[in-house]
């Protein structure tokens, strides 16, 4: 799977994206039909693009960041969804427990994924039941790995 979405200054300004699941056989690429600094949180952004709003997000106290989205295979069709804080937790990760800010994406009032934020950035995502967790020690992130796959990824991450 394969997406790119191109903007201006922010994520509500976009001008393009293209989205590419090669199991699904879909390739989808749209341009923005109106200008980008005509828009706002009303406007639609594609889904995978959200992060952004998130990272938005994490710089305010607000309980909620409302926008709209849709899913990049189907434009047309736009979604209302909603960051929103739900207090602190504690969590298992790779280096133990942490206290962090739990915050749950909600798309048409659906809970969907959910992030727990340490200082304004995400250290772990659960993605509706694939969990993820950020880090910057990539001997850390590798550890473990067949060697085979292992190459592979020390070869992508090489022409990076």
């Amino acid at each position: 799977m394969f997406q790119e979405t191109r903007f201006t200054t922010n994520v509500f300004n976009w001008t393009a994206y293209r989205y590419v699941d090669h199991l699904q056989n879909t390739n989808v690429e749209v341009r923005a039909a109106e200008p980008g600094p005509q828009r706002d949180t009303r406007t639609p952004i594609p889904s995978y693009a959200a992060h952004l709003v998130l990272t938005d997000f994490l710089s305010t106290t607000a309980p909620t960041r409302e926008f709209h989205q849709f899913h990049e295979d189907n434009p047309s069709t736009a979604a209302s969804a909603s960051f929103v804080r739900h207090g602190h937790e504690t969590i298992q990760t790779p280096r133990g427990p942490r206290d962090a800010v739990k915050i749950v994406l909600e798309v048409d009032g659906h809970e969907g994924n959910t992030f727990w934020c340490i200082d304004g950035a995400p250290v772990k995502s659960d993605w509706q039941g694939a969990a993820s967790y950020a880090t910057t020690d990539t001997d850390f992130a590798l550890r473990g790995l067949d060697a085979e796959v292992l190459s592979l990824v020390k070869e992508a991450l090489t022409g990076l």
